[in-house]
């Protein structure tokens, strides 16, 4: 079993979304016996955005140096239209295992040029907030190939339970991850993967469902941590911070 985690940011792009490096990431993983990882950095569709991949090509002969397959990875941030007065809401998905262009996608059926049977798209926290696909799961069951257990819970406060309802109901594999922008983020919430240590068949296996999520709900110091990390880089973002 592979020890997974498709959902990390570094600061490799994006000034606001951490402190540390793809290589710290990497180095930090090894000590927690991970094997197979994914940065993915926010796309933010409809703006100037840099090369998505420049954490994975900068560090991916490092990660196998080190017995980590990192695979490309990105996090789509998708605007949507919320009703008929023209607001907005946006939908964040994971795109695992894809080096494709990006530009020409502009709304969420759009990503049917990118699916194909090697990689993997991810509803990313589910029914965390507006930038979360929630109900319309349903309706873009085709599209998806699995549904994100998020890291963000307590045992008082937990709305993954919606999305392994919905994930089961849509008979949608169930992956967790990290969705780390600090070292403290990361261990509490990944996925075992039953499959040989290559993209196409750790893919495979977890379209199949051949995987085990571990996870741990957050103690209330914990909760309170990575709320004001996450604040933290939202504000930082909000202001101004420019991409590198």
């Amino acid at each position: 079993m592979l020890k997974t985690d498709l959902h990390i940011h570094t600061n490799a792009i994006h000034n606001f979304e951490g402190n540390y490096t793809p290589k710290q990431f990497i180095d930090k993983a090894i000590k927690l016996n991970f094997k197979v990882l994914a940065f993915t950095e926010h796309y933010f569709i409809g703006q100037n955005n840099p090369n998505y991949l420049k954490s994975y090509q900068e560090t991916k002969d490092y990660a196998k140096e080190k017995g980590i397959l990192l695979l490309p990875g990105v996090e789509l941030r998708i605007p949507v239209k919320k009703n008929k007065s023209s607001k907005f809401n946006n939908y964040d998905i994971l795109l695992i295992n894809y080096e494709g262009d990006l530009s020409s996608i502009k709304t969420i059926e759009d990503l049917k040029k990118t699916k194909k049977e090697n990689n993997l798209i991810i509803a990313a926290h589910p029914f965390y907030g507006v930038n979360s696909i929630g109900n319309k799961l349903k309706k873009y069951k085709e599209l998806i190939d699995a549904v994100e257990h998020c890291h963000y819970y307590h045992k008082h406060y937990n709305l993954n339970k919606k999305a392994i309802r919905v994930s089961k109901k849509l008979k949608l594999p169930l992956i967790a991850n990290s969705d780390a922008h600090r070292f403290f983020q990361m261990n509490t919430n990944y996925t075992l993967v039953d499959s040989k240590l290559d993209a196409e068949s750790i893919i495979r296996a977890i379209k199949n469902n051949k995987t085990q999520i571990k996870t741990q709900p957050l103690s209330v110091l914990r909760c309170l941590k990575i709320t004001l990390a996450m604040s933290y880089l939202a504000i930082r973002n909000l202001i101004g911070e420019k991409f590198k």
